[in-house]
């Protein structure tokens, strides 16, 4: 009975192991990424490697160096720019609770 169980017991921790490397960080080619190669350096995502890892574009002094591909736990991925915080408004258009006081007394 104990040899049962301890089999049960290891094939769920085995399999809950397996699961859980299997996830890659969700991120699409082109996607600026961080990584420390040389000092921190950030670069553009080229593709996931056969064994898991991420190959990274790098610019460093004007020249563009694909280094060796990074472990998913070495790359920081960029938050993206939201689109609608650096939109700008057409002349003439207030923002949201902005308020044109008049001029006070001179």
């Amino acid at each position: 009975m104990k040899f049962v169980l301890s089999c049960i017991v290891s094939v769920t921790v085995l399999s809950v192991a397996l699961m859980a490397a299997d996830k890659k960080p969700k991120i699409s080619k082109g996607d600026k990424v961080e990584v420390d190669w040389g000092g921190k350096k950030i670069g553009e995502f080229v593709e996931f490697t056969g064994t898991g890892w991420l190959t990274v574009k790098v610019k460093s002094n004007g020249m563009v160096q694909t280094p060796p591909s990074f472990p998913p736990d070495q790359v920081k991925i960029l938050p993206k720019k939201d689109k609608r915080a650096t939109r700008e408004l057409p002349k003439g258009v207030a923002t949201a609770g902005a308020r044109k006081c008049a001029p006070g007394p001179t």
